[in-house]
Protein backbone atom coordinates (compact mmCIF):
# COMPACT_ATOMS: atom_id res chain seq x y z
CA UNK A 1 0.00 0.00 0.00
CA UNK A 2 0.95 3.64 -0.86
CA UNK A 3 1.74 5.86 1.71
CA UNK A 4 -1.41 7.94 -0.29
CA UNK A 5 -3.68 5.01 0.07
CA UNK A 6 -2.72 4.97 3.63
CA UNK A 7 -3.79 7.98 4.60
CA UNK A 8 -6.96 8.18 2.41
CA UNK A 9 -8.37 4.93 3.92
CA UNK A 10 -7.68 5.91 7.46
CA UNK A 11 -9.70 8.90 6.85
CA UNK A 12 -12.04 6.98 5.67
CA UNK A 13 -12.52 5.78 9.21
CA UNK A 14 -13.22 9.53 10.15
CA UNK A 15 -16.68 11.46 10.81
CA UNK A 16 -14.91 15.13 9.67
CA UNK A 17 -14.19 16.16 6.28
CA UNK A 18 -10.58 16.08 5.40
CA UNK A 19 -9.16 19.46 6.31
CA UNK A 20 -6.65 21.53 4.50
CA UNK A 21 -3.82 20.57 6.06
CA UNK A 22 -4.48 16.74 5.67
CA UNK A 23 -4.86 17.73 1.92
CA UNK A 24 -1.75 19.22 1.26
CA UNK A 25 -0.02 16.10 3.64
CA UNK A 26 -1.96 13.39 1.21
CA UNK A 27 -0.85 15.58 -2.04
CA UNK A 28 2.72 15.78 -1.28
CA UNK A 29 2.37 12.20 -0.71
CA UNK A 30 1.42 11.70 -4.39
CA UNK A 31 3.99 14.00 -5.31
CA UNK A 32 6.84 13.54 -3.25
CA UNK A 33 9.45 16.16 -3.16
CA UNK A 34 6.99 18.91 -4.48
CA UNK A 35 6.68 22.56 -2.94
CA UNK A 36 3.40 24.11 -2.29
CA UNK A 37 2.61 26.79 -4.42
CA UNK A 38 -1.48 27.61 -3.59
CA UNK A 39 -4.20 25.74 -1.97
CA UNK A 40 -7.91 26.09 -1.92
CA UNK A 41 -11.41 24.46 -2.42
CA UNK A 42 -13.22 23.57 -5.52
CA UNK A 43 -15.20 21.23 -7.17
CA UNK A 44 -14.22 18.04 -9.25
CA UNK A 45 -16.01 15.68 -10.97
CA UNK A 46 -18.80 15.96 -9.02
CA UNK A 47 -16.69 15.71 -5.32
CA UNK A 48 -16.01 19.03 -3.08
CA UNK A 49 -12.33 18.89 -2.58
CA UNK A 50 -9.28 20.86 -1.98
CA UNK A 51 -7.27 21.48 -4.91
CA UNK A 52 -3.43 21.36 -3.71
CA UNK A 53 -1.26 23.19 -6.48
CA UNK A 54 2.41 21.89 -6.30
CA UNK A 55 5.68 22.64 -7.71
CA UNK A 56 9.11 20.30 -8.00
CA UNK A 57 11.77 21.37 -10.48
CA UNK A 58 9.89 22.42 -14.03
CA UNK A 59 6.48 20.43 -13.37
CA UNK A 60 3.57 22.14 -11.72
CA UNK A 61 0.99 19.30 -10.17
CA UNK A 62 -3.19 19.85 -9.29
CA UNK A 63 -3.94 17.34 -7.17
CA UNK A 64 -7.89 17.43 -6.47
CA UNK A 65 -8.34 15.75 -2.45
CA UNK A 66 -11.81 15.40 -1.51
CA UNK A 67 -12.81 17.12 1.33
CA UNK A 68 -15.42 13.39 2.54
CA UNK A 69 -12.75 11.05 2.13
CA UNK A 70 -9.37 12.27 1.35
CA UNK A 71 -9.13 10.39 -1.94
CA UNK A 72 -7.09 11.90 -4.92
CA UNK A 73 -9.86 12.43 -7.50
CA UNK A 74 -7.88 14.19 -10.02
CA UNK A 75 -4.29 14.86 -10.72
CA UNK A 76 -2.43 16.97 -13.75
CA UNK A 77 0.89 17.89 -14.12
CA UNK A 78 1.72 20.48 -16.74
CA UNK A 79 5.49 21.29 -17.70
CA UNK A 80 6.19 25.05 -16.44
CA UNK A 81 8.05 26.34 -19.43
CA UNK A 82 8.48 29.91 -18.17
CA UNK A 83 9.73 28.58 -14.78
CA UNK A 84 6.54 29.97 -13.00
CA UNK A 85 7.35 33.91 -14.14
CA UNK A 86 4.02 36.16 -14.93
CA UNK A 87 6.05 38.35 -17.01
CA UNK A 88 8.37 38.60 -19.64
CA UNK A 89 11.11 36.33 -18.68
CA UNK A 90 13.11 39.76 -17.91
CA UNK A 91 11.43 40.16 -14.53
CA UNK A 92 8.70 43.22 -16.51
CA UNK A 93 5.28 42.73 -15.69
CA UNK A 94 3.18 42.78 -19.56
CA UNK A 95 0.19 43.04 -18.43
CA UNK A 96 0.21 46.78 -19.04
CA UNK A 97 0.98 49.80 -21.02
CA UNK A 98 2.58 51.99 -18.91
CA UNK A 99 6.15 50.49 -19.87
Amino acid sequence: MTTTTLIAAALLFTAAPVTQAQAVDIAKARVPGASVVEVHRDWEHGHRTWEVELRKGRWEYEVHVAVKNGRIVKVDRDRDDDGGRDDDGRGRDRHGDDD
